[in-house]
């Protein structure tokens, strides 16, 4: 691919060229590894440098940061002059790895993150106790003689009994201020709200615009963070874009949650919940078959312990000496290799193209084709050897024992039909089953009960 500079104006073409130079040296930045919040810092500095930078006229790099050659790692690259005097730069395609950043979705994704800019400590410090701040306003509303509705009491409540129990654990604020908002909206949207209570709603709403709005901001400034974490997680069964998308959930709630009195940097506290969320999102939607989290956990402990084991004996360990050095029961060690399993689909070919895994498989519920032929000849004989006998004794008999699908009927209500008492239905019905039992009839349903 050649990206060519000139000074007259771009090209759509020339567009997508910069979008993929882009893409592509965010994928070497992204590549190397983070040692401690420091580098993680660096790193999403430059990113931004570099992301930021516009093609001048005069055919350099200009922005913030200094020009990079976007070449790939091991890949070759040499620089030609066209026709119109631009400069070129070719790279070695055998050298460039199919990577998902070459999706129109990923370009447009980091082209508009890039406008997005970083936010140095002290803003960061600001957006925090901005959100902070209205946590603690909206909590305290509860508390505003305003408040008399109902709506507020099993708040209070429960707010007192977490001061009191001294609860404090991490997104409580964020809860309870979302409780006090939706109590306060309830209580406004009543008929016979009073105009106390209507502006004490507004107070909330504008409360929670300008926490959105530092949200936002400490969002949008922490963007290329998920994307650095996500990067390390590819491959791993959930596409990059989904990868984004469950970092910024997590970063979504580090910034609700996040407390900048313990002196550390958002990007030094957010890593652990995109972190976590990334690591959440493979394991709940990666699998055929859904596992709980913490079955994936004492799956990861069972791998580790077996591993270590193998280097040890020289051999595979049984499950009985895994179960001893893990501390796990023997029941569990046998479950997580049944449920470790992968399922495999019963359209996967075995031998010729023709011939499929469902094939091979037998359906108990299926009826054999003996039983089909034999059950449809019993139905036939049946009806005939009925037919044999009269009328009357013929519907009884079909009515009682439920034959040609309808549904058995007691005695009595046989007998309401034929206007007769219950005993003579009896009479009947023994009459009938004697003819059947003590003549030809029977010998062509005998076969079937033998």
């Amino acid at each position: 691919m050649a990206l060519c500079i000139s000074k007259r104006p771009m090209t759509e073409e020339e567009c997508e060229d910069i979008c993929q130079r882009q893409a592509d040296g965010l994928d070497e930045l992204l590549s190397t590894k983070l040692m401690g919040a420091e580098c993680l810092e660096d790193l999403v500095c430059s990113e931004e440098d570099f992301l930021r930078a516009e093609p001048d006229q005069e055919g350099s790099t200009a922005g913030r940061g200094k020009k990079r050659d976007c070449v790939p790692r091991g890949a070759s690259s040499q620089k030609v002059r066209s026709k119109d005097g631009s400069v070129a730069k070719i790279v070695d395609a055998k050298a460039r790895e199919e990577d998902m950043f070459h999706g129109d979705l990923i370009s447009c994704y980091l082209q508009e993150i890039s406008h997005f800019p970083l936010l140095t400590p002290e803003r960061e410090i600001e957006l925090a106790k901005i959100i902070k701040k209205g946590q603690k306003e909206l909590v305290a509303l509860m508390w505003d003689e305003r408040t008399s509705s109902s709506h507020f009491d099993g708040l209070r409540q429960q707010l007192l009994k977490w001061q009191k129990e001294s609860i404090n654990y991490p997104g409580l604020r964020e809860k309870m201020a979302e409780y006090a908002l939706a109590a306060l909206k309830e209580t406004a949207a009543e008929v016979d709200a009073t105009e106390d209570q209507r502006q004490l709603s507004e107070e909330a709403l504008e409360i929670a615009r300008r926490m959105d709005d530092a949200k936002n901001e400490m969002v949008e400034g922490n963007l290329r963070l998920v994307l650095s974490i996500a990067k390390r997680h590819r491959g791993r069964g959930l596409s990059f874009l989904d990868l984004i998308q469950e970092g910024n959930m997590g970063l979504l709630k580090a910034v609700a949650r996040y407390d900048y009195t313990k002196g550390n940097r958002f990007s030094t506290y957010a890593t652990w919940w995109v972190r976590q969320s990334i690591i959440r999102g493979i394991y709940d939607k990666t699998r055929t078959i859904r596992l709980p989290v913490h079955f994936i956990e004492m799956k990861s402990h069972f791998f580790k312990i077996f591993y270590e084991l193998v280097k040890e004996l020289g051999r595979e360990p049984t499950p009985l000496e895994i179960a001893e050095h893990s501390g796990l029961g023997i029941d569990k060690v046998m479950m997580i290799i049944q449920l470790s399993t992968r399922p495999i689909s019963l359209e996967a070919p075995l031998g010729s193209e023709e011939q499929r895994l469902g094939d091979f498989i037998a359906d108990d519920r299926a009826v054999s084709p003996l039983e089909d032929v034999s059950k449809q000849e019993l139905t036939e004989i049946t009806a005939e050897v009925l037919s044999t006998l009269s009328s009357r004794e013929e519907t009884i008999l079909k009515s009682r024992f439920g034959i040609d699908g309808r549904p058995t009927e007691t005695l009595k209500t046989i007998g309401e039909r034929f206007s007769v008492s219950k005993e003579r239905i009896r009479q009947i019905e023994k009459k009938a089953i004697r003819k059947l039992r003590h003549s030809s009839r029977g010998e062509r349903l005998r076969s079937f009960v033998d």
